[in-house]
């Protein structure tokens, strides 16, 4: 054989180099850290883009308002109306601005909290689809050589046909199981592309291994609970709406009454009637903040709860499932038998996974009356 020259040896590397390279990037999935897809979907939400713009308006309408404010001040009317609209743009409409600017970030923040929670459920409820994957098509492999096993036994007559055929049938059931497992993946991957602005079809390798714990001890005594009533009453933002409305009809309201012996003058009612009922929404919405909080508390504890049943329930099925495979190899227990223990092993784990999912979810939830 003649031997290469060195030359057309690079040129066969390179090629085979340029080969695999573009297999490599043309099959390769994308791998995503649950915090890169935090961080990735945050920069391609197209609705948080919007805001965005609509606070940048916000701001500089605030600041547009505020300098006819200082002008304002030393203008005159000639008559009641104008009289009353130089005081509103000087102490009211600065105020509304403002308030309006203040409602504008604080709707972000909440699309932020709400997209954060579509994500980390999407997340990680593919992670636990990926699993459950995963151990089901164990399952379809091993019944498959089980059932070519079995196949060989029956024509030695070492089995009757109808173990034969039970084998069968559970392969089916399996194999009907792993595709319906397949379409539930794939629906759930479309939902997490959609968030993250790729292709729906995009493959997306998780990097995350399991469910991340809480990070915080969710233990509170009822002092530290009401502490966190009185915080989150103080900055609600249904609350500080309210107030604000309250504090704008009264300024409304006084520039009418300074300027105005008008007692029907047109607006003078509304205001006096958002006065006159603010004390009761308020008093209202106090009363939702300290329910919403107690209630998510509740719903935490149960949750962790949850993960401690579905943690001995996952124990106790791997120790059946064990003793089935010891049985089977015995041969006192037969295939079906065995793999019927090994499902409930499986199952159980998922809804550990699940319940721990959940756990994780309802602490970020209650996670935002801490930051008070």
């Amino acid at each position: 054989m003649r031997k290469l020259g060195k030359k057309a040896i690079f040129l066969v590397l390179s090629l085979i180099f340029t080969i695999s390279a573009n297999i490599t990037f043309a099959e390769s999935p994308d791998k995503i850290s649950y915090k890169y897809a935090l961080d990735l979907m945050i920069s391609v939400n197209e609705n948080l883009k919007t805001q965005d713009a609509k606070i940048k308006t916000a701001q500089d309408r605030y600041y547009n308002v505020c300098s006819i404010a200082v002008d304002a001040k030393y203008n005159v009317g000639r008559s009641d109306v104008e009289q009353i609209e130089y005081r509103n743009q000087e102490l009211l409409y600065p105020v509304q601005s403002f308030n309006s600017l203040t409602y504008m970030k604080s709707s972000k923040e909440e699309t932020i909290r709400n997209l954060k929670s579509d994500l980390t459920e999407k997340y990680f409820t593919l992670l636990i689809l990926n699993k459950q994957f995963d151990l089901k098509l164990k399952t379809v492999n091993n019944t498959k050589k089980e059932l070519e096993t079995a196949a060989l036994k029956l024509k030695s007559g070492k089995i009757t046909s109808s173990a034969y055929e039970s084998i069968k049938d559970n392969l089916d059931i399996e194999n009907f199981n792993l595709e319906q497992l397949r379409r539930e993946r794939q629906n759930s991957l479309l939902g997490l592309n959609a968030l993250l602005g790729n292709k729906l079809d995009n493959e997306i390798v998780l990097t995350e291994l399991d469910i991340p714990g809480v990070n915080y001890n969710i233990i509170f005594d009822s002092q530290q609970i009401d502490t966190f009533i009185l915080n989150n009453q103080k900055t609600d933002m249904s609350v500080k709406r309210l107030k604000n409305e309250l504090e704008e009809a009264k300024i409304g309201l006084k520039n009418i009454n300074d300027n105005t012996n008008n007692k029907n003058y047109p607006g003078k009612e509304a205001l006096e009637d958002t006065i006159a009922n603010s004390s009761y929404k308020i008093n209202n919405a106090l009363s939702d903040v300290e329910s919403n909080i107690r209630k998510d508390y509740n719903t935490l504890l149960n949750s962790s709860d949850d993960v401690s049943i579905n943690s001995i329930k996952y124990d106790l099925a791997k120790k059946d499932a064990d003793i089935a495979q010891k049985k089977y190899k015995l041969g006192t227990i037969d295939y079906t038998s065995m793999t019927e223990y090994i499902s409930q092993r499986d199952n159980a784990e998922i809804l550990l996974l699940k319940a721990k999912l959940n756990l994780y979810m309802q602490s970020l939830e209650f996670s935002k009356y801490l930051s008070k």
